[in-house]
């Protein structure tokens, strides 16, 4: 029997090494990416409904159990009902009414494995996870996961990495490495691709955004535009304008859109003036957050930058405003910062990483 990703939960064909127990004739994985143990006779683990002396069942999910690392958590997404924690390629979740943890992977209904990027839609309730590969997965608000293969299936000549996601009107329009792919939501379809270079020729989009109706992207110094209502398809309809320094990020927040520009920020075109540069730029649900390279939090507002000293005193990688709270990514896990200052710690389950 041969084991791979593609028929067990093991994240890497990338095996750095291998364990064998004995006793419970388990045999323990570790890949480049996490660690899987396999049971010949069902995991054997309590709740296993499996048991020694049933016949081996080859590649049967319930020969496998995950361990996968938690702790380094640099992405989150917040809807609802959960937070939603992005650690070296591992998916988990909190539940904001009972705070239980959940743990995704292919044993709970995931396509793929290695997860490089999450964003939540308000508008579908979906969160978009997004593999190495090119595969996507669509959660929807009772946590069935849809795949949508159309990424994965095409045909490229360059990486399938998604560098940055806009969501509007039930649609994710997805910054890539030879323009913009637009995935249908509601439908689980890729609907269009831009190729919006020089007489339709492919160029590497490192940011897209939403504003004012009309779309916009930026490639190296060079911002492009065009109205929603035009045919984006069309490269003629894309307008093009030199900026003073490369765009690496681009937000919408209210009427206003915020740009990280040679590592500066700039609101609607014009510097925001700081003394210090910037590595992330994030707007998600409460405002504008910007990230120094010493992973200090400040909030963006028009032109004033203030440093959130209660969240930076954790060093996070992320962090995202939910009402009066703010949600943290760190190197020990997540944590709920409460409006009264109160501080409530989450270390998922896994190996330190």
């Amino acid at each position: 029997v041969v084991f791979s990703i593609w028929n067990t939960p093991m994240p890497s064909n990338n095996v750095q090494s291998l364990a064998y127990d004995a006793t419970h004739a388990c045999m323990y994985v570790g890949t480049d990416i996490g660690l899987v143990a396999y049971h010949e006779y069902g995991t054997g683990f309590a709740g296993d409904s499996e048991s020694a002396s049933s016949a081996p069942d080859y590649g049967s999910s319930g020969q496998w159990k995950t361990h996968f690392a938690y702790t380094n958590v640099k992405s989150l997404q917040v809807s609802k009902t959960h937070v939603y924690a992005l650690s070296e390629g591992s998916l988990c979740a909190i539940d904001k009414a009972d705070e239980s943890l959940t743990y995704y992977s292919k044993l709970t209904g995931l396509s793929s494995s290695s997860i490089q990027r999450i964003g939540y839609d308000s508008n579908t309730q979906n969160l978009m996870i997004i593999y190495d590969d090119g595969m996507i997965d669509l959660l929807d608000e009772k946590e069935v996961a849809h795949p949508v293969a159309d990424l994965y299936l095409k045909q490229l000549n360059t990486t399938k990495k998604v560098q940055d996601i806009a969501f509007y009107q039930g649609k994710a329009y997805m910054a890539m490495p030879f323009g913009i792919t637009v995935l249908n939501i509601r439908k689980r379809e890729i609907s269009d691709t831009y190729y919006i270079g020089e007489e339709g020729s492919e160029i590497p989009v490192n940011a897209v955004a939403i504003w004012r109706d009309s779309i916009f992207a930026s490639s190296g110094n060079l911002l492009y535009g065009a109205p929603l209502t035009a045919n984006l398809v069309d490269y003629s309809q894309w307008s093009v304008r030199q900026m003073p320094g490369n765009i690496t990020h681009m937000v919408t927040y209210g009427k206003n859109m915020y740009m990280l520009m040679d590592s500066l920020i700039y609101l609607n075109y014009y510097e925001v003036p700081t003394k210090i540069t910037f590595t992330n730029l994030t707007a998600d649900l409460g405002t504008v957050l910007a990230f120094h390279p010493s992973n200090i939090v400040l909030e963006v507002k028009g032109f004033t930058v203030t440093k959130h000293a209660a969240a930076s005193a954790f060093y996070p990688y992320c962090a995202v405003k939910d009402g009066s709270t703010y949600w943290l990514g760190t190197s020990e896990g997540i944590i709920h910062l409460m409006a009264n200052g109160s501080v409530q710690k989450y270390q998922p389950e896994g190996p330190s990483s």
